[in-house]
């Protein structure tokens, strides 16, 4: 079993926390001294796992003060819940990793990290050989959250979650599929994934803590192909000709409407903003005049002032539909696509 054959899976899937990050900062909590603040809702709201484990994760996740959401990406529901904290990065490994191990979800609490950095920078230890490695590599794949990543200023945990468990390492790879390459189909083999960041805030000298779980019946393969059967078109906002789509994120709380997804072009960016300029209005959407406002104002902000695209908005029923068109640095054309309906009174 290759480790990082496992981990390029994971970090994969950990670009959909990344997005869900993105779109989801707002979300943020704000902690009492020395721990997580507590959840605003009802614990038993977030316990959807039809298995034990997976239960008993969502627990901790909740009572450490995150409060999740759930998210509709690429056609799997996943989650997402993000807080600030005034413990550090490692303390927040010591707290997740006992009360991991106190529900079940680990064997044991674990603070080394798989990730074990060498002599130079990007160049991590050779650990096969160690045991103590093996049966944490071991763990990860059997659904334990493990350390990945641990600093000072960033710890990162997670593990995917096997069809099968086994306590038998050995067993668990025999009895998985392979590829076409005969290497293990990590894909074919996952029904969920669990990610938990934490990093150092400089302004408060906390850390901020983010997790993104997946619920079982996870299909990995539709974050690689967003149109594949299971995820769902949507009809308001055009795809640009000839553009492909990247990722499709829609929030699944009825009282916060919005869709957002990421298409890619090989054409210019004037050209596809021309394209949706027309193609909007012909479906009766309105250029909002708050556009020229909302592009000025993203010239004064750090995080929008780096968009060097246009920002353009729409209206149409209650409606309100964002394009944020810019050129990647590979020389794509990335297009998001924003679309919040009416809020239920």
């Amino acid at each position: 079993m290759k480790i990082p054959s496992t981990l390029r899976v994971l970090l994969k899937l950990g670009v959909s926390g990344a997005v869900i990050v993105a779109i989801g900062a707002t979300v943020l909590v704000s902690s009492s001294p020395g721990e997580v603040k507590e959840a605003e809702a009802d614990l038993t709201d977030f316990l959807t796992g039809p298995r034990a484990e997976q239960r008993n994760f969502e627990r901790v996740i909740a009572e450490s003060g995150l409060k999740p959401r759930s998210y509709d990406y690429n056609g799997n529901d996943v989650y997402f819940a993000a807080g600030d904290s005034e413990l550090s990065p490692t303390e927040l490994l010591e707290y997740y990793q006992e009360r991991f191990h106190a529900v079940g979800v680990n064997s044991k609490a674990y603070t080394e990290p798989l990730l074990r950095p060498g002599p130079t920078a990007n160049v991590y230890q050779d650990a096969f050989k160690d045991p103590a490695y093996l049966e944490q590599n071991h763990a990860m794949i059997n659904g334990e959250v493990v350390p990945l990543h641990v600093t000072e200023d960033l710890v990162a945990m997670g593990s995917m979650v096997p069809r099968k468990t086994t306590d038998d390492i050995a067993d668990l790879v025999e009895t998985w599929n392979h590829s076409q390459n005969g290497g293990l189909d990590i894909e074919e083999n996952m029904r969920s994934y669990r990610m938990i960041e934490a990093r150092r805030n400089p302004d408060t000298g906390g850390s901020t803590v983010t997790a993104t779980w997946a619920a079982d019946g996870f299909d990995p393969k539709l974050i690689r192909d967003p149109d594949a059967v299971g995820s769902r078109p949507d009809m308001s906002v055009p795809a640009c000709a000839g553009c492909e789509r990247v990722s499709r994120l829609a929030g699944n709380n009825p009282g916060e409407p919005y869709v957002v997804n990421l298409y890619k072009s090989h054409a210019a960016p004037a050209s596809i903003e021309r394209f949706y300029r027309a193609a909007m209005e012909n479906r009766g959407w309105t250029l909002s005049e708050s556009t020229e406002l909302l592009d000025e104002y993203a010239r004064h902000v750090p995080q929008l002032a780096a968009v060097h695209g246009e920002l353009l908005n729409f209206e149409r029923d209650g409606h309100h539909v964002s394009l944020i068109i810019d050129e990647d640095e590979r020389g794509d054309t990335m297009v998001v696509s924003i679309e919040e309906g009416p809020k239920p009174l």
